[in-house]
């Protein structure tokens, strides 16, 4: 069987009588092509088949357009921010590159692919680093989490801002106490726990941390051998009534996907949210604001982010390299069903 031939850039330029300059903007819809003409070309190119020759391009460039991103893709809020990213890029006529962190140990062989791509301007989301110091050639120029990185821009999104909210909101419910199902043991989890507690501290409400994980099935398992400890306590007492998570009015979760689990483990044990117990999350996933669990959580303002990220990695692209930057974006509470009046408030 013959091989198709490839379709170039000449192809689309003799079909459109254009030069082939004029099409290579037209597709990189770079304004000097006026929208019509770039329409057109467009059409064309896609009528023939035309595709880019990515590797030729970086090739043929000392400074390629294409920002490469390092996520573990596992993460929900990882992909809103690449998906986010990927948008702003190519408005800007820049293309990216993901590498999935959740396949390696760490993020060092997903920078690693990238560089062997000739891809020097990298994003590296909420990345762990095995505390091996990274070559000059490996490290980011931007990295999205909570702690900086020697030489690259910073974007963080504010833990306390929708956290403090989200206290004030539990507190005018008639909460006197949280519940906290704190993340895995990493830097980001302690900023996260400590932005809680101080939120607590300050509005006269006592934070219960208690170790958990990132996952559904994290939250599943905790709120599960809650539950079994209260059933020992009550059981002790001669209390057969139905199961209750004692002195737990309020469960905060250390990210959406915990809340889900937890909210699972309630619901199969009985427990009407937020009638008996108010469950409350963090990310603003697209499960936080699905039909199913409808899950009061906090915004961490993953557009603004992607924004600000894309502009450094495109400045340092472009060479405009100056002292590294660290930009703060606010989160903010977004009130769903699953937050509701204490209990014991109710008529």
């Amino acid at each position: 069987m013959a091989q198709r031939k490839r379709v170039t850039l000449k192809d689309v330029a003799r079909e459109t009588e254009l030069s082939i300059s004029s099409v290579s903007l037209a597709l990189r819809n770079d304004s000097r092509i006026s929208e019509p003409v770039r329409e057109r070309v467009k059409e064309v190119a896609h009528r023939l088949g035309y595709q880019v020759d990515l590797s030729g391009a970086m090739l043929r460039s000392s400074k390629p357009k294409i920002i490469g991103i390092v996520a573990q893709l596992d993460q929900e809020l990882h992909n809103k921010y690449v998906e986010n990213i990927n948008r702003c890029a190519q408005e800007a006529g820049y293309r990216t590159i993901t590498q999935n962190a959740s396949l390696f140990n760490d993020y060092r062989q997903g920078l690693e692919a990238l560089s062997q791509l000739r891809i020097n301007t990298c994003v590296a989301i909420n990345p762990v680093f095995s505390g091996e110091e990274l070559p000059a050639n490996l490290t980011p120029a931007v990295v999205v989490g909570q702690s900086a990185l020697a030489g690259a821009d910073l974007v963080r999104s504010s833990n306390y801002s929708g956290l403090h909210e989200l206290v004030l909101h539990l507190k005018s419910l008639g909460h006197a106490e949280i519940t906290y199902l704190d993340g895995p043991k990493s830097y980001s989890s302690k900023i996260r726990r400590q932005a809680l507690m101080r939120a607590g501290e300050e509005a006269g409400l006592k934070v219960h941390p208690i170790l958990a994980g990132n996952t559904v099935d994290d939250g599943f398992k905790v709120v599960q051998q809650l539950l079994t400890d209260s059933w020992s306590c009550q059981k002790s007492r001669n209390d057969l009534t139905r199961v209750a998570l004692l002195g737990v009015t309020a469960l905060a979760c250390y990210n959406d996907q915990v809340a889900q689990g937890a909210m699972v483990a309630l619901y199969r044990a009985g427990f009407s949210i937020p009638a008996d117990i108010s469950v409350s999350g963090f990310d603003n996933s697209l499960g936080a604001s699905s039909l199913a669990f409808n899950l009061t959580t906090v915004d961490r303002g993953a557009a603004k982010v992607a924004e600000h990220v894309t502009s450094l990695a495109i400045r340092r692209a472009s060479g405009q390299v100056a002292a590294a930057q660290e930009l703060t974006v606010e989160s903010s509470l977004v009130i769903r069903r699953s937050t509701g009046t204490a209990f014991f408030l109710q008529n």
